[in-house]
C-alpha cells in the first residue's frame, strides 16, 4: 500500500469550451508541450484515468495544497 499520493500537474490553456445541455461540458485543450511527452511524463508520474481540470488561474493554489496535504507533486 502506497504511503502518498500523487498531484500530477499541467498547465493548460481551455479552448472552445462548451456548455451543453444534460450537464455535458466539451471542448478542447492546448498544452504546453506535446501530446508524446504529456502522455509519457505522466505515466511515469503514476498517472491514470482519472483526472480533473480546474477552471481559472488557480495552479499556484494547487502547488500549495498539494503541498500542505502532503502529497508527491509533480509538475508537468
Amino acid at each position: 500500500m502506497l504511503d502518498y499520493i500523487y498531484l500530477i500537474l499541467i498547465r493548460i490553456e481551455l479552448i472552445d469550451l462548451r456548455h451543453d445541455l444534460e450537464d455535458s461540458i466539451t471542448g478542447w485543450i492546448k498544452r504546453t508541450i506535446p501530446i508524446n511527452d504529456f502522455l509519457a511524463e505522466y505515466s511515469k508520474s503514476g498517472g491514470s484515468h482519472h483526472s480533473a481540470i480546474v477552471y481559472g488561474n488557480v495552479y499556484d493554489e494547487l502547488l500549495d495544497f498539494g503541498k500542505i496535504m502532503r502529497c508527491r507533486v509533480v509538475e508537468i
